[in-house]
């Protein structure tokens, strides 16, 4: 071996222990960036073959610059961030539930139904006295505004989780153009096998962890450097290019005819919708299209057996006025969103029929029966309990031609509901002596007084009747304190068991986050032992220089 070839050999000492410098410059100014991969300047011992002595010495090789990644816990790290993703966000709306529902509290429903029956109760003690009265009509419609308050905020829950879709969409869109871009980088720099793009597949890997909190993903790899990333069975991102989600709107009407949109993914150009198999966007599709539909379907349920159970109590009674057959409720709002007091109570409070009644008969086609010389269409006298007809049940229909009359002072027939008696009106129409079929209800038992108030002792005692919860052999199996009581509870459960998850998650994902730092991280300490070794073996490569420099000047002085 000659002095030049001495002279090579220094040479590459020095080149490699300046790149190994200059590597671990690069690691310990990135010691604190997320997703940085330590590197690794990977060295081997050059050598030529001499005829004599066969394999000479030759210096240091540089082959390439490695990063250290295990790629084993990368794929677990990715799972795991799906499932971690899904339970924070099923965490968060669980959350937004229980804060909307308030419960325990002064302002919750538990609270508001609470007073709703003691209202009743008030009344029962004071049924003449319309301050008890009036207090009964205004903790109603408190109770009301409460469930519609409660109503209208799961409902504009679920509108706020289709623009968190969208958003998340448009990030989605953001990434996987950004994972292509750096296929693209990536394949363009490593066209040799020496040649490693460290820093951009870096980059790609935090794109891809980014994703899977999305989204759930799977990722392959090609010879090239390129991935390829599917999510549910559709491609998200190819070797050559990444395709793109769009919302689609659907309207959807309730059983209570409020219609809004919901918002569905789909890749553009395809006929079927995107379906999320996992991370955040899962989580929002699960509690927009799951949970929150399953609680407002229980709220409603509990409403509808509210609204039912009162009103065939209420309408058996008889109010200050003397009538029977009022709804407290109106009978056509039986959801949480649209449950009111009916027209009758809302108008004048005396409408409350806190008086006991009896029940209500239905007498159909009771004739016919022709009006007397003053348009008055008596039912049979012989019968006192076709009295007290129960309001809005009249129906009154001409005998002759079937024509069936409308009820009002500016109409056919006017109706004394406490008498028992039909006023015709339009006499041209229908002169004294016509007859007419009619069909009406009645209550079977008469007025009982203004201080009677056991009516409405009958309806605060539904409070502890069962209700709720058909057995399916008709039988009820809880009151509705209970079920209410059962369906926060059932809240409360859910949540917690969210919260747990996400925090094991949490847990899980740290454990493997230590597991690659270990690999990948850098350490400190063994980065300023390496800038050590590193600046000693580009002295003495530099000293070795000096070493064949000297000699080579005793040559050439020979």
């Amino acid at each position: 071996m000659g002095l030049f070839e001495g002279l090579s050999i220094g040479r590459r000492g020095l080149e490699a222990s300046q790149l190994a410098m200059n590597v671990t410059g690069q690691n310990i100014s990135n010691a604190n960036t997320d997703g940085y991969s330590r590197k690794r300047v990977a060295l081997a011992a050059d050598y030529r073959v001499d005829g004599a002595l066969g394999q000479m010495g030759f210096g240091v090789d540089i082959r390439f610059v490695e990063r250290i990644r295990n790629e084993f816990i990368d794929r677990q790290l990715i799972g795991q961030t799906t499932q971690k993703g899904y339970t924070d966000e099923l965490d968060q709306g669980y959350a937004r539930l229980e804060n909307i529902h308030q419960e325990p509290s002064d302002t919750g429903i538990a609270s508001a139904v609470d007073n709703f029956w003691n209202a009743w109760s008030d009344v029962a003690n004071n049924p003449g006295d319309r301050s008890s009265r009036e207090a009964l009509k205004s903790t109603a419609m408190e109770m009301t505004d409460r469930l519609h308050y409660t109503s209208n905020e799961i409902r504009a829950y679920k509108l706020s989780i289709n623009d968190q879709i969208a958003d998340y969409t448009t990030k989605i869109n953001n990434l996987t153009s950004q994972i292509s871009e750096m296929n693209g980088v990536i394949v363009n720099n490593e066209g040799l096998d020496t040649q490693r793009a460290n820093d951009s597949r870096d980059n790609r890997d935090q794109l891809v962890k980014e994703l899977s909190d999305i989204i759930s993903i799977t990722y392959v790899e090609d010879a090239a450097g390129a991935i390829s990333v599917t999510s549910g069975g559709t491609m998200l991102v190819s070797p050559s290019k990444a395709s793109t989600f769009e919302n689609v709107r659907e309207i959807i009407t309730d059983p209570d005819g409020y219609k809004y949109s919901n918002n569905t993914l789909r890749i553009q150009g395809a006929e079927s919708s995107y379906t999320a198999t996992g991370g955040r966007l899962k989580a929002l599709f699960d509690m927009r299209d799951n949970v929150l539909t399953s609680y407002e379907t229980e709220l409603n349920g509990m409403v509808s057996k509210l609204v039912e159970n009162v009103n065939a109590v209420h309408n058996k009674g008889f109010t200050l006025d003397r009538l029977t057959g009022v709804d407290f409720f109106d009978n056509t709002g039986v959801s949480c969103s649209t449950i009111s007091l009916s027209a009758a109570v809302l108008t004048d409070s005396n409408s409350i029929a806190a008086a006991k009644g009896g029940n209500l008969v239905a007498i159909s086609a009771a004739g016919p029966i022709a009006s007397d010389l003053n348009n008055i269409v008596d039912l049979p006298t012989f019968n006192p309990l076709y009295r007290n007809l129960a309001e809005g049940s009249v129906r009154v229909v001409n005998s002759v031609t079937g024509a069936v009359l409308e009820e009002g002072a500016d109409k056919d027939y006017v109706i004394d509901n406490e008498l028992g008696r039909v006023k015709i009106i339009n006499t041209a129409t229908y002169p004294s002596g016509t007859n007419f079929s009619i069909d009406f209800k009645y209550n079977d038992q008469g007025f009982s007084g203004s201080g009677d108030g056991s009516n409405a002792i009958e309806i605060a005692l539904i409070r502890d009747k069962k209700i709720m919860d058909d057995d399916g052999f008709g039988n009820y199996t809880h009151t509705m304190s209970e079920y209410y009581g059962g369906y926060i509870g059932r809240l409360g459960v859910e949540r917690n068991q969210a919260s747990t998850e996400l925090e094991t998650q949490v847990a899980l994902i740290e454990q493997i986050n230590g597991q690659q730092q270990s690999i990948s991280g850098v350490n400190l300490d063994e980065e300023m032992a390496n800038m050590i070794k590193f600046q000693q073996t580009y002295q003495a490569s530099a000293r070795f220089l000096t070493t064949i420099g000297d000699m080579m000047d005793v040559l050439m002085s020979i």
